[in-house]
């Protein structure tokens, strides 16, 4: 049985003393830490710290300024998103106003298209029945000049006649 074997009261004791001094050595530390920052003047200390109250004053009035451009800007935003739903609004009605009177023009095309065709059909047809009326008279013109020469032949031997008989 091969125990280590225990220690002496002398060597704990020993652990027991070196903890102690590094225990005094790092309050020795700590005090003169302190020390030297006590000693820092309190006008320094007092200064920086307006400083700070001073960055922190400028920071809280930055902030304040930037929660009233953010709340301009919603606003503005709101504004210009309604006034593109009016936009909207009227372009879709003025598109359809568009198309329906796109819709009246073709109509009104189409329309007077078939008139002009309608119109272009009489006129021929009244030109046909000019042609032809100009053609019957001319035949009836050149019947009665052959009537009046008949007529006048007719008379001449009829005189010749009477004449002949007187």
């Amino acid at each position: 049985e091969d125990s280590p074997p225990a220690e002496s009261p002398i060597t704990g004791r020993k652990t027991l003393a070196d903890q102690r001094a590094i225990f005094e050595q790092l309050k020795q530390q700590f005090a003169e830490a302190q020390a030297a920052s006590s000693s820092e003047p309190d006008d320094a200390r007092d200064a920086g710290a307006e400083a700070q109250e001073r960055e922190i004053v400028s920071l809280e009035d930055e902030v304040r300024r930037l929660r009233r451009e953010s709340a301009t800007l919603q606003t503005a935003l709101i504004s210009t998103q309604e006034e593109v739903m009016e936009r909207t609004a009227e372009v879709d009605d003025l598109l359809k106003r568009v198309s329906t009177l796109q819709a009246e023009l073709e109509d009104g095309r189409v329309q007077h298209r078939g008139d002009a065709s309608g119109l272009r059909q009489q006129l021929e047809e009244t030109l046909c029945a000019m042609r032809q009326q100009t053609e019957d008279m001319s035949r009836l013109q050149d019947r009665a000049v052959a009537g009046e020469r008949r007529e006048a032949n007719a008379a001449a031997r009829a005189e010749g006649l009477a004449a002949e008989l007187c």
